[in-house]
């Protein structure tokens, strides 16, 4: 071959190479323009997808809220517990004058002394006089001039010497003068009228009270009895030991209510230590 015929084949070749390399060019171009193209069209297509759930969102908003205003959520219901009235043991109801109250108010309980025999107390003071103007002229006539006090009142019964003696608890900020009751022994504590036949025992409350000696609140006996009553009566009678059957005996023979007198029977028929009327 001669050395024209080299040269010209070497440039063929040389234009071949050019031309594959212009190709793979053109391709690699065509290629990045049609990976752009594709980028382009994806991000567009987001684009109006978004603003599509968007208008969606904004369109449907007003009527979800229109529909939730007229849902109504229902209220859980709330059950009031029923009130049931508890049956006691010992309580019984009577047609009686009294009212119904608190029983052992105002610390009624710490008054008393602990081996008391006998122990009442009623809310109405009205009928301190009727139930037990027995005891003193001097009583009914204390209960008269009283003008601030309580309506409950408490009456106890204790034997000393083998001499039976009624205390009352009277609940008055009145003052009193101890030698217009001369029947009477009377010592005022704080509001408190301790009132007897029998001056040893008022000094025996007195003792009771500032706690040099042991009170009825004291007695486990009445500690456990006690939590078996009810919040409220009309009275509440308690006998603790046998000697207050001493006591129901002179109450059935002096006292001139027939009411009292009622009362003292259903207490003696019950059976019981102790009885609440409501």
């Amino acid at each position: 071959m001669s050395m024209k015929n080299v040269k010209e084949v070497e440039a063929a070749d040389a234009k071949v190479v050019m031309v594959a390399k212009s190709i793979k060019k053109v391709s690699r171009n065509l290629v990045d323009k049609s990976n752009l193209r594709n980028i382009l069209m994806g991000a567009g297509v987001f684009i109006l997808i978004c603003v599509g759930l968007y208008l969606a969102v904004r369109l449907t908003t007003p009527n979800i809220s229109k529909l939730t205003k007229n849902i109504e959520v229902p209220k859980p219901k709330v059950t009031q517990p029923k009130e049931t009235s508890k049956t006691y043991k010992n309580a019984i109801v009577m047609d009686v004058t009294l009212k119904s109250g608190p029983l052992g108010q105002k610390g009624v309980y710490d008054y008393v002394p602990f081996d008391v025999d006998f122990y009442a107390e009623f809310n109405g003071f009205e009928s301190l006089k009727s139930y037990f103007g027995f005891v003193s002229k001097d009583l009914v006539t204390l209960a008269d001039s009283l003008s601030a006090k309580s309506s409950f009142y408490a009456a106890f019964s204790m034997s000393r010497n083998k001499i039976r003696g009624w205390v009352f608890i009277i609940f008055s900020s009145d003052a009193i003068k101890n030698e217009d009751y001369t029947s009477l022994a009377i010592q005022k504590i704080g509001g408190t009228l301790i009132v007897s036949d029998d001056a040893q025992l008022v000094d025996e409350v007195k003792s009771s009270k500032e706690g040099l000696t042991k009170s009825l609140a004291l007695n486990p006996f009445f500690i456990s009895m006690r939590s078996l009553l009810p919040l409220e009566g009309k009275a509440f009678i308690f006998t603790p030991i046998e000697g207050g059957k001493a006591a129901l005996k002179e109450l059935l023979g002096k006292t001139s209510s027939d009411e009292l007198k009622s009362i003292v029977e259903t207490f003696k028929s019950n059976g019981s230590n102790y009885l609440v009327i409501q």
